[in-house]
Formats: C-alpha cells, structure tokens, sequence
C-alpha cells in the first residue's frame, strides 16, 4: 500500500504514531528536523509557514504518485487551524484520507464532513468579523468622549498600573507586574498591577462549543470589559506599563486617546516581539494584520524596557524611542534558605519551567547530556528533577522511558512560594539550550535568577542573556556544545567544594546586579528621567 504521512504536528506525536503502525510511506513536511530515525521512500518539503492548498507545484508532484492511503496529524483536539491541510489532503485521489488526532485516534476525512464544516465555519467567521466591526464603530466614539469628560475631571491623576496578560503565578507576570509595582508602591509611589488572565481565563479557554468559537467577537467584549475596569477601578492611574503587547494592551491603549494618559511598553522575551496576532481570524489574511498597529503603539509610547540586551538591540533597531535594559531579576529576600543537609552523596540537578515545544527541545538535548553522564560517572549518585508541567510533559516522559535514562524524576507544577525551600535541596542547576535563535537569545530566566538567589551553581548554554550573567568558571558555568556541557556538569558532580564556592558567588552577583530592589532602581530611573522631560505626573 502506498502511503503518505503530511506531517503538521510535533514530530513527537508522529513519532510515537509511526512506531505503532510501523510502515515505510512517504513524507510531506516543513523540514528534515526530527525525521533521522524515520525509514522513508520520498520527502516532499513546503517553504511557506503553513501547507497551502494553492502551492500548485507540490500538488502536482504529489498526484502523479496515486497514494491509497493519505495520513495527516493535529496538533489539537478541536481540529482548530486546519482547514488548509483538510483542503489539501482532499485535493488528491486516494481511497482512505485519515486525521491522527494527539490520542492517536483517527477521523476520516470526506468532502461531504468538510465541506458542511467549512460552511459553519463560513458563518461563524462572519458572524464573528460583523461582530468586531459593530463594536468598533460603537465603542471607539463612546471611548474618547469618556476620556475627554476624565481629563476635565482628573486633572491630578497620577501614578502607574501594570497590566500584564499571564496570571499572577506566570513567571512575567509576577516579576515585571506585580513586583515592579510592589517595588514602587513601597518607594511612595501609586502603584498597581492588573492580571488580564486571572480576571478573564474563563472567557479565554476554548471548550470547542459554538459560542465559544466566535474567538475575535469574544476577545473585543474582553477589551471593552477591561477598559471600563482600568477607567473605573484605576481612574486615578496616569501610566500604564503593558508588559507585552497583547491584545489586552489594546484596552489601556484606548484608555490614553484622549485622556492625556501615556504608556510605556515592557517585553522580556521574544514572544510577540514580531507583530503579535491581536485577533485570529483577521490575522488569516495578511492585508488586515495588525502590523501598523504594533508599530503605531511603539511609537507612541513614552519608551521601551527590554529584559534582556539582545531586546533592546532588537528595539534599537526598530524604533526611535528611548530603550531601557532592565533584566527580570528576582526577590533575594525570599531566596534566604539554609541548604539542606544530605545524608548521602546523591547529587541533585534541576530544571524548572513550563514544558511547551521549546522547552521540551531543550529537555530532549539535556537529557542526551545527561545520559552520557550517568554513563560516565556512576549514575547511581546522580538524580535529574523536572519540576513544572505542560503540553509537551508526556513527549518528555515518553522519551526518558524510551531512551531508558535513569533517575529522571517529575515534579508537579509548584508555587513561587514553595520554590524557595525546594531550591534548598537542589545541588545544580541547568539551563540548557540547543539551538541559537531569536527567541533564545532574548530569554531573561526567572529560574536562572531563582537558582543563583538560592546560592546553586548553573550550567547553562553560552547563548544570548545568559553569557551577561554568567561569568564561566567564577559563578557558574557556559557551554558552547553538548560535550562542553557534559564536561562542566561532571566538574560540579565531582566537586562538592566547587558547587559551594560557584553558589556563593552566584548568589553574591544576584545581590549585586538582579535583586529586585537593583532592577526597581533601574525601573524608577528610566521612568523618573523620561516623564520629567514630557511632563507626565508620577
């Protein structure tokens, strides 16, 4: 039977399909990554983000092959995205076309099932677009005369209101919103900061319902709700501080037309640094993006903060506006526990965080180290702890299981406040990362920070932000590769002595240069001089 598998989801999920049924096909795919211990007759590869039913080029390579069998993945349970690949895959002759979902269950794909989808679909996006467009042309008028009538009334309005998209326990939030405007609050400023997802999570999940798929409809009442929040709740706020720029920002944005009001603009990684999509459905096609948007909003800012340098290059290059480097830092008070005292010689090495796709990279490439470690120094005293969870967990486990790595260990998600005191009983920290990239480059670590706070030595890759923390061989280590990696990470195992001078000194360099009191010093600066020369009231 000639097969062909159109590769549109983790190569993980694939991987763990093709392992099942085990038969030669060939394959269409973005890329060669991740296919080196797949048998395969031919590999078809696409240059565009995404398949396209129009790539005429590539459909006509594909017919002449007459497949019985045509096989394609999603990524989601509710199919969401994939009309494109559906369009595709019915677009050629074969006797079984067939959708993989993550649970490895199949769906079989017909013109009649997608085509009544695509006409629902139809409507909803219409529905969903004239939704947006009435709430637009009703709501902007009412906005600026409400921001008028408040810059008569609130002539003495002062202050800041960070406003942040994660929840109060993501890493960006708690750091760059809440402890920045706790920093200040506590320096006799009026300070504030303002959660999008915890006041509004149970309007963001999409439980695959009707009402539900109306994504934009639903993120423009959001906004709505959210700019009357700011304008009552926080009437007397006279900047506003988007850590981001989301679709959230969008409602402090509005709340300054007019008003008098300004905003500052906060990015710590690359995340929605390039043209973020504020609306799905608008963002399909490419001349109603949001682009002027994003540079319109940079350019009206008062100036940028960029957590790590290679951001504030990046800004540097793109905008005119002033660029302040602040990095996330971390709050040492809270980082003071004493290291438990072993009993034994078992050497704890740790890696915290959210496991998405990236993350789950880097765990892949560690994991590789780590097994050549235990290999290489009795694997017995060492032990690796994954502390946190997310979508790609189960990749993770399914690949310490395969590649038979011992003493693999994973934690539940965890608090900060519990972070501390299980910190006292880690040895090493890793922070590693295979590849170099935008997205890397710009990381700030909250958990690099965390460890060094808790007096742990780190290896991490000699890649972006962390090369300006960490000095190799004084505070922690950098490796340049897989192999240098290995051979600094049995240093530390090795060398107990070694562990406790690095954490010393990893701890001495947070005090010293990213304690949260240092960064706010930073922070009242850069807001301090730039409003001074504008004449905006702090």
């Amino acid at each position: 039977m000639k097969v062909l598998y159109i590769i549109t989801c983790p190569r993980e999920q694939f991987q763990k399909y093709y392992e099942t049924n085990n038969e030669k096909a060939d394959i269409l795919s973005k890329d060669k990554d991740g296919l080196e211990n797949i048998k395969y007759e031919n590999l078809y590869t696409y240059s565009k983000p995404r398949i396209s039913s129009f790539d005429f080029s590539l459909i006509k390579k594909i017919r002449k092959q007459k497949y019985e069998r045509i096989v394609f993945f999603y990524n989601n349970p509710l199919r969401k995205g994939y009309f494109g690949v559906e369009l595709f895959t019915l677009l050629f002759k074969a006797k079984r076309r067939v959708g993989v979902y993550p649970d490895q269950k199949e769906q079989a794909l017909s013109w009649p099932v997608f085509l009544l989808k695509g006409i629902l679909d139809f409507f909803i996006y219409v529905a969903d677009l004239f939704g947006c467009v009435f709430i637009a042309l009703s709501f902007i008028p009412l906005v600026i005369l409400i921001n008028l009538c408040s810059r008569l009334i609130k002539k003495d309005a002062k202050g800041i209101l960070f406003l942040g998209m994660g929840g109060k326990y993501s890493a960006s939030y708690r750091v760059r919103c809440n402890n920045f405007a706790n920093v200040l609050k506590r320096r006799g400023y009026n300070a504030n900061s303002m959660s999008f997802y915890d006041l509004h999570d149970r309007f963001l999940k999409d439980d695959g319902s009707t009402l539900s798929r109306f994504y934009d409809f639903r993120r423009c009442m959001l906004i709505v709700n959210a700019y009357f929040r700011i304008m009552y709740i926080y009437k007397n706020i006279n900047i506003y501080y988007f850590q981001k720029i989301d679709f959230p920002a969008i409602a402090a944005y509005l709340a300054t037309l007019g008003s008098g009001r300004r905003f500052i603009i906060d990015y710590d990684d690359w995340d929605k640094t390039t043209f973020p999509e504020f609306f799905h459905r608008i963002n399909m096609f490419p001349f109603l993006r949001f682009n002027w948007l994003t540079k319109h909003l940079i350019k009206k800012s008062l100036f940028i903060i960029a957590a790590s340098k290679y951001l504030k290059d990046h800004f540097q290059l793109l905008s005119t506006k002033k660029v302040f480097y602040i990095p996330t830092g971390v709050d040492t008070k809270d980082f003071l526990n004493e290291k438990k005292v072993k009993e034994d010689d078992l050497v704890t090495i740790s890696w915290m965080g959210t496991i998405y796709k990236i993350n789950a990279e880097w765990l892949y490439y560690f994991l590789n180290i780590l097994n050549d470690v235990q290999n290489q120094n009795n694997g017995n005293n060492i032990s690796f702890e994954i502390t946190g969870e997310g979508t790609f967990e189960d990749y993770v486990k399914e690949y310490v299981v395969n590649n038979k790595i011992a003493n693999v260990i994973f934690n539940d998600w965890m608090s900060y406040k519990e972070i501390p005191k299980y910190l006292s009983s880690i040895d090493i920290g890793v922070f590693p990362m295979e590849k170099d990239r935008d997205y890397e480059r710009s990381k700030s670590p909250t958990k690099l920070f965390e460890y060094m706070a808790s007096g742990i030595p780190c290896v991490a890759s000699n890649i972006g932000e962390l090369t300006h923390v960490i000095e190799d061989g004084k505070n922690g280590f950098l490796a340049n590769n897989a192999q240098a990696f290995k051979e600094k990470l049995l240093k530390l195992i090795k060398n107990k002595d070694l562990r406790e001078k690095m954490g010393k000194e990893a701890a001495k360099t947070v005090r010293d240069k990213y304690s949260l009191e240092k960064c706010g010093d930073k922070l009242e600066k850069a807001i301090c001089s730039i409003i001074t020369a504008k004449g905006v009231r702090f």
